[in-house]
């Protein structure tokens, strides 16, 4: 979601850019950027000579491009590592609304109320479907895991019905909490 905002409320001034309400960020990696940056050349200007000239974001994940005042060298500065493997930001806030029963309604609601801006229902759809899958394989495998050792240790206590098929009692839970 590439984008110069036509909003009016993030101002602008002589080739600059100010963004306004919140972000989400990993703060150290914020900080190692903003170490990195210190004095840049070719005239060894100081990060204080920085302004911030666009922001492009990515649902949760924000870029923003910086450019020099004296040299016109421009960087970026992430609010997070784009190289990330684990978990990033759009991943990790889908997930978190999948576990606790919410949907994209609510996700945009809590954004609203902190000021801060949302990823697009597209963006969070896509996103929701390839966590659900993962977590549909991650959940069939663990049952089958767990199959497999209560089938063990029903064998070693001699539960067995009378063609030898280990009994188990099996409970399926899904995430919500209350909902067993």
């Amino acid at each position: 979601m590439s984008r110069a905002s036509n909003n009016p409320r993030e101002k602008r001034k002589m080739d600059s850019y100010i963004p306004v309400g919140r972000r989400i960020f990993d703060i150290h990696y914020l900080f190692e950027q903003i170490k990195n940056l210190g004095r840049h050349d070719p005239f060894d200007c100081p990060i204080s000579d920085m302004s911030v000239v666009g922001e492009t974001r990515k649902g949760f994940l924000s870029k923003f491009r910086l450019r020099c005042k004296m040299c016109a060298k421009e960087i970026n500065l992430y609010s997070e590592d784009p190289e990330i493997i684990k978990l990033d930001i759009n991943s990790a806030m889908v997930t978190s609304n999948v576990c606790t029963g919410q949907g994209f309604t609510q996700m945009a609601e809590v954004c609203a109320a902190i000021n801060m801006p949302c990823m697009s229902s597209t963006t969070y759809q896509a996103m929701h479907r390839k966590i659900s899958s993962k977590m549909r394989d991650v959940a069939l495998e663990q049952m089958s895991l767990a199959g497999e050792e209560e089938a063990k240790l029903a064998l070693e206590a001699g539960e067995v019905d009378r063609d030898g098929i280990p009994v188990i009692t099996v409970v399926a839970d899904g995430s919500w909490a209350k909902r067993s």
